[in-house]
């Protein structure tokens, strides 16, 4: 595009050239720019030339030298032409929706000043309009409301315009389904006991955005952001996960302040409380124990001569002391087994889910209540909201750590902008964190912006290159 300015420009710097001293700084200073100006044909370039080598200008030429060359002084003191426009700046906030209607003589006049193609930027508005306007759409309704939760790839297919893939749809199901698996019942069956606090912790956290993000960079092309492994994004689901968790119990916390006690003490331990089969099993262990012990010492110990039986007085001392232990409190290891016994009725292990009798109630008599009280195995035993038929089967805790699972996977994947890890960070804390990172970057690609474009105009005005 050829220059409006040049001209212009060239004729203030040549009329005060004429009024100074052949062979002066000022003047060399002049011919300089005069000259470099020469070389360009269009505005984009003298105005950043100018801009680039202002300091020397200004510093050297005098108020009232530089009032007679105005158009070269308003290029001094003004900006740098970038190449970028602020859409929203120039045309409005609400430029999308009226865009057919925004003239092409005005998007013409800010190209122009902004150094950029005109039919560039109108083709760039134009696809930016339709974006927004396909995503408006997307998220319209209940639909719009519903798949951010269960199919977010199957509507940012539809804000791209196009039909949803069987990959698209593939993926959404699977991340739902890996977002309710109950982890932590999982962790139950596995023996070691590290591994067992991994799976239940570290691996419930962070296993569906792991998962998720692999499958997503795996299937999609690098021109979609899911095409990119983002390992921000792993650490920023994972965190979610972790602050849903905590919310939960926080919530629990707060309900159990105001006598809600019964959905309090599911909220704060969803998924995570004593299951009817594992009161069973617990009761079971103590009975092998106390068995055990009971075992032994009716082995080794003689009871008529209170003492331990001849050939056996040569003991290992660790398990004399187990048996003299035994003996010395058998009057309440006797009541214990009674305890045991009675519990053991009430919850029995077996192969199936019924595992307490409502028909079966333990009636304690008041010693063995008083020795529960003062065990700390046996006391919780005593609270009728704690034991029996009452505890939730296994099947109901798997289904709550689900629900909880899926709850706190979907407080932040459901707001998440691809390629914007922290907006799924949920209740504000995600957007105020990418605003700051959006803005940050923002200023560090404008920085090398006007870096690049001082680096490319500087040069030697009184050395001529």
């Amino acid at each position: 595009m050829a220059s409006k300015i040049k001209k212009q420009v060239q004729d203030e710097l040549l009329n005060v050239m004429e009024l100074l001293d052949e062979g002066s700084t000022k003047r060399a200073l002049l011919e300089g720019l005069y000259n470099k100006i020469d070389t360009y044909d269009n505005d984009k370039d003298i105005i950043n030339l100018v801009w680039a080598n202002k300091d020397l200008p200004l510093r050297m030429f005098t108020t009232d030298e530089l009032e007679m060359m105005p158009g070269f002084n308003n290029l001094l003191v003004g900006e740098p032409r970038t190449g970028k426009v602020n859409v929203e700046k120039s045309f409005g906030k609400d430029w999308v929706a009226n865009f057919e209607h925004i003239p092409y003589n005005q998007i013409a006049l800010v190209a122009e000043k902004n150094g950029v193609n005109p039919k560039e930027l109108m083709n760039y508005m134009r696809d930016e309009a339709t974006a927004q306007r396909r995503k408006e759409i997307a998220n319209e309704g209940v639909l719009g409301t519903v798949m951010p939760f269960v199919a977010k790839r199957t509507q940012e297919a539809i804000e791209r315009g196009e039909t949803p893939s069987v990959a698209d749809v593939g993926l959404d199901l699977g991340q739902t389904v890996l977002e309710a698996t109950p982890y932590g019942r999982v962790a139950k069956f596995v023996t070691n006991p590290v591994a067992r606090t991994l799976i239940g912790g570290v691996v419930s956290n962070t296993a569906a955005p792991l998962l998720t993000e692999t499958a997503d960079a795996l299937v999609y092309d690098d021109d979609n952001a899911r095409g990119q492994f983002s390992a921000t994004d792993v650490g920023a689901g994972a965190l979610t996960n972790t602050m849903g968790a905590n919310f939960l119990r926080l919530a629990g916390a707060g309900l159990n302040k105001v006598g809600a006690d019964k959905v309090s003490a599911v909220l704060m331990n969803l998924g995570n409380r004593e299951s009817r089969k594992d009161a069973a099993n617990t009761i079971q262990q103590m009975m092998d124990e106390q068995g055990a012990m009971s075992e032994i010492a009716k082995m080794f110990w003689d009871i008529e001569k209170n003492t331990f039986k001849p050939e056996f007085n040569k003991l290992p001392n660790e398990l004399k002391a187990k048996v003299l232990s035994y003996m010395d409190n058998a009057d309440a290891n006797a009541v214990r087994e009674v305890i045991l016994d009675k519990l053991h009725k009430a919850n029995p292990v077996t192969k199936g889910q019924k595992l307490a009798y409502k028909d079966y109630q333990p009636e304690f008599l008041d010693d063995e209540i008083r020795y529960m009280m003062k065990d700390p195995q046996l006391s919780k035993y005593l609270s009728g909201d704690y034991n029996l038929y009452k505890l939730p089967s296994e099947a109901r805790l798997a289904a709550e750590e689900s629900a909880k699972n899926l709850l706190t996977n979907k407080l932040g994947s459901y707001q998440q902008e691809q390629g914007k890890a922290f907006t799924r960070i949920p209740f504000g804390l995600g957007r105020a964190i990418q605003n700051y990172i959006d803005e940050k970057a923002a200023e560090e690609e404008e920085r090398k912006l006007i870096d690049d474009l001082y680096t490319k105009y500087k040069f030697d005005i009184l050395g001529g290159n």
